[in-house]
Parts: structure tokens; sequence; C-alpha cells
């Protein structure tokens, strides 16, 4: 009877202490899953920012490159035109828009949509242009109504380079974010035309 008492006493004393060490074991393992689960969460957070960090820069990356090669496209049709201009000495400014050739020239395809064309920056008129009823227009009139563009072309007065985005409404009416660089012609024409910029736009 006595060995009974002692099993029985045994065995609520070894209850006891299992009790008690598997209560710090569960608490242990409590913490330790909500601790994966925050690490998780951060991992997922942590991986989503290292995402959009990657798109921006990607983004930001093609942005430049994109803006290089309108560069290096108005630089490249700004030198064929002013060689055109410089091997035709006796053609007025009206002579050379008139001209096929030099209508060639002078609009080029950039990328899929865009384009090149000539304006006079010194009158802010366009003179060569892939739609030729936008050819005479005078530009001065956009100051106002699209301060954006007028932001890119005013730096180009007389001829200099400028660069950036803007704002451009398009025959339907609805507005279209561009970007545009301009190069300087070197070359002044038989009626003494000089200031001729040449834009490269998408």
């Amino acid at each position: 009877m006595r060995n009974m008492v002692k099993l029985k006493i045994s065995s609520k004393m070894v209850l006891a202490f299992m009790g008690v060490s598997l209560a710090p074991l569960l608490c242990f393992g409590y913490i330790a899953l909500d601790n994966l689960k925050a690490v998780r969460n951060y991992a997922l957070k942590s991986t989503a920012f290292l995402g959009d960090v990657a798109v921006h820069e990607s983004t930001d990356n093609l942005e430049k490159l994109g803006a290089e090669i309108i560069k290096q496209k108005a630089v490249a049709v700004a030198g064929q035109v002013g060689i055109y201009i410089k091997a035709h000495p006796r053609m007025t400014l009206a002579d050379l828009r008139a001209d096929k050739t030099f209508h060639g020239i002078a609009v080029q395809q950039v990328g899929e949509t865009g384009y090149t064309a000539i304006v006079d920056a010194s009158r802010f008129v366009i003179v060569v242009h892939e739609f030729p009823a936008y050819e005479g227009k005078d530009l001065t009139g956009l100051k106002t109504r699209l301060p954006s563009f007028w932001a890119v072309i005013e730096p180009s007065a007389g001829g200099k380079s400028s660069s950036g985005s803007y704002d451009w409404v398009e025959p339907n009416g609805s507005i279209s974010r561009k970007y545009a660089f301009i190069a300087p012609i070197n070359a002044v024409t038989a009626d003494g035309k000089r200031g001729l910029t040449l834009w490269a736009t998408t």
C-alpha cells in the first residue's frame, strides 16, 4: 500500500513537473510561431518593396535610354539637314520647304509613333512637319495654353538645344504627354534664315 501511495505521489509529481516543463515550451513555441509570421510578413513586404524599387529603377533607366535615343536622332537629323542646306546655297527657306527631298530628310520616324520636324526658333514657327497642315503654324500662341510645351521650346530661342517632357493637344482634342529633344541646325539659307532647330519628339 505504501508503495502504491509512493507510486501515486510520484506519478502526480511527474505529471506536475511535466506540466510545469511543458508550459514554457508551449509559450516558446507560440512566440516562435508568432515571430515566424512576423518574419514572413516582413520578408513579403521587403520583397514587394524591392520589386517596386526595381520596377521604378527600370522605368527610370528606360526613360533615360529613350531620352538618349531621341537626342541622338535629333542631332543626327539636324546634321543631315545642315549638310543639305549647305549643299544648296541658293535655296531659300521657301524653296527648301517645297523640296520633297529636303522634306524626306527633315521628317524621319522616331520610335513607333514619333517623328522629327523643323521649327524656326527665331519666330517659333513650324517650317517642316509630318503633317503639312501644321507647317507655318505660329507656336507662340501656346505659351499660356500649354505652359509645359512653352517651357521646352522657349530655351531653344535663336537656335539653341533644349529638351523635356510636355503636354500636346492631339488633332482629336485629347492631350498627350510627349518628350522632345531640340537640336540646332548649323546652316543658313540663301535668304539669310538662321536659328532653325530640329525637333525629335515621341
